[in-house]
């Protein structure tokens, strides 16, 4: 069997490291882009897991995957609520979608993050948006989408 080490990730997502080892970790923030950086979730505070160790096995590359939501109480951290208010900030910026689209769009958005039975609506209503909504606003949401879509959802948008 093996055990987790915690991960350090910033409150805007850039991992910090996947190796943590619970010593000294207060007040340590992100080199990237100066913000705090958290090691267990903020709502229930288990520990956010890094790398996966197996004893007598030595890994040469990191599988590390980031987590979207906390895997002791499923509340999303900060990163991605972060990613889906702006995702929403733009796509209520967009004038070309009406206000009824918009806000189907902006319900379907953390479907896009995790796979569930809604996920192909939530595809089909961002691939519907982005056919629509200016170059500037579409590729400002693929951005953020890249950061926290699942890779089925990155494929299926082509992003």
């Amino acid at each position: 069997m093996g055990y987790y080490y915690t991960a350090r990730i910033c409150n805007n997502g850039h991992l910090i490291t996947d190796l943590e080892e619970l010593r000294d970790c207060e007040g340590t923030f992100c080199p990237q882009c100066g913000a705090a950086s958290i090691v267990a979730c903020p709502n229930c505070s288990a520990p956010i897991l890094g790398h996966y160790h197996v004893d007598g096995f030595l890994t040469t590359s990191s599988t590390f995957k980031m987590s979207r939501y906390c895997s002791g109480c499923g509340s999303p951290f900060p990163w991605t609520e972060k990613a889906l208010d702006a995702a929403t900030i733009l796509i209520n910026e967009t004038e070309e979608i009406d206000k009824k689209d918009r806000e189907a769009l902006i319900t379907s958005l953390p479907d896009l993050v995790v796979l569930s039975p809604y996920t192909p609506v939530a595809q089909s209503r961002m691939k519907r948006f982005l056919s629509k909504a200016s170059v500037t606003i579409g590729d400002a949401v693929k951005e953020i989408l890249v950061s926290v879509a699942t890779e089925t959802v990155k494929h299926h948008l082509g992003i």
